[in-house]
């Protein structure tokens, strides 16, 4: 996102959070539950898993089953004694409903809006599963205040005063990023795209540092620039120079599919911008590879009507996708929201997905599964004790309502897309 979360000219999206503050009351957060904040993140086609906070160091545990009324198997929290719980069920079924409770010492859970105490797990599409491959972003290294929220002029003062992390020994950033690369390490992701805002202020140091952490991944992985990577006064592009990029845009292939990385950042400020070579370059890759099912990044949702799009570029980046059907799903970041958008009138049915940030809440990565006739997406939350904590209170970002906006809806993090007839013909090829 921009720096520090500027908003720049749709106000319409401040007088949102100020209204929205009146929600606060009516029970989002639950602030006078022992158990609270409850929140169902992930469905797969065989596992869920659930978070919640409690008011006082507990064990925890979530109990499920097919049936309501009989909750008769367990999955324990790792855990022993915490406030931030994290637990997951494995084994299940697919395309199955399941019920479940969480449970603390003797406090039980209850169903709430995040947390509906039912769940129907995912189908996978049909065919062999081929490869998985995972998409982070939104790193911002080195950043020492979350969810920041000014204006474009300087004599308003800042309408939020942001989140920083208490403890000394290491900030935010680092445990974060940390963590999301440990677990990324445990999937069996073939590759990694790390869609833009690797940095706080685009300095050569900070490069070094994202660099540094990255590198530690076991499997190759691909940059895209993002606002906060810019050059701006720079002597030279460090996103390029650090990374040892030719170029900000650029594409690759693996397994019979292929993959486009778009740069739509102005260098000299960050603001949304395509440069006439790219736009060029953008449609004859794709011309090249037309009988390639594709996925195409870019940092910003460009096809969602987001505050910072600007709406000259959508209507062009919307058109030449709409030219190229084999495109099979955009993943976007910079909202920091996990979201799910399809534009019918340009590319039907195809999901424009928007992936969580891994600095903050919800902390986490996607991670896609393609199989022969299709994928299944889901975000995953990192879960060390840091990160737990760190998303509990960055929860409180836009005013409260950060669940709201950011976590949006379960099939907005789960989702499988079936691919067409003419897709999978080119998989036979």
């Amino acid at each position: 996102m921009s720096e520090r979360l500027m908003v720049k000219a749709k106000w319409k999206t401040i007088a949102a959070f100020a209204a929205g503050v009146v929600v606060m009351a009516s029970g989002l957060s639950h602030a006078g539950s022992w158990i609270r904040n409850e929140e169902l993140v992930t469905v797969t086609d065989t596992s869920f898993a659930v978070t919640w906070v409690t008011e006082s160091e507990s064990d925890g545990r979530v109990r499920y089953s097919r049936s309501k009324r009989n909750l008769d198997q367990v999955a324990e929290d790792p855990v022993e004694n915490t406030r931030f719980h994290y637990v997951e069920v494995g084994g299940l079924e697919p395309g199955t409903e399941y019920f479940y409770r969480t449970e603390s010492d003797s406090k039980k859970g209850r169903s709430r809006g995040l947390s509906p105490g039912r769940l129907v797990t995912l189908t996978p599409p049909p065919g062999k599963l081929l490869f998985e491959f995972v998409v982070m972003n939104d790193l911002h290294v080195l950043e020492d205040i979350a969810g920041l929220i000014v204006l474009p002029v300087d004599w308003i003062p800042p309408l939020s005063k942001g989140f920083t992390w208490p403890y000394p020994v290491r900030n935010y950033w680092e445990f974060t990023l940390e963590e999301a690369v440990n677990e990324v390490n445990k999937t069996d992701a073939r590759f990694v795209v790390v869609n833009g805002d690797l940095t706080s202020w685009f300095t050569k140091h900070e490069f070094e540092v994202s660099k540094d952490m990255l590198d530690r991944l076991r499997m190759p992985y691909y940059v895209l620039r993002g606002n906060h990577d810019r050059v701006e006064n720079n002597p030279e592009d460090y996103f390029l120079t650090v990374f040892g990029l030719k170029s900000s845009w650029y594409s690759f292939d693996y397994a019979g599919f292929h993959f486009v990385c778009l740069d739509d950042n102005r260098l000299e400020d960050g603001w949304h911008g395509f440069p006439e070579e790219e736009w060029n370059w953008f449609q004859k890759d794709l011309r090249d590879h037309f009988i390639m099912p594709t996925f195409v990044f870019a940092h910003r949702p460009i096809g969602a009507d987001w505050a910072d799009v600007n709406e000259d570029i959508r209507n062009r980046y919307l058109a030449i996708l709409s030219q190229n059907r084999q495109v099979v799903g955009c993943f976007n970041a910079h909202s920091h929201r996990g979201k799910v958008v399809r534009v019918p009138e340009f590319t039907g049915d195809t999901p424009h997905i928007e992936v969580p940030a891994v600095k903050e809440y919800p902390t986490g990565f996607g991670l896609v599964r393609v199989y022969e006739g299709g994928y299944m997406y889901n975000f995953f939350m990192t879960h060390s004790q840091e990160c737990l904590e760190w998303s509990d209170m960055t929860r409180g970002e836009y005013f409260g309502l950060a669940p709201r906006i950011l976590m949006c809806k379960l099939e907005d993090r789960n989702l499988v897309y079936e691919f067409s007839e003419k897709i999978k013909s080119m998989l036979k090829r």
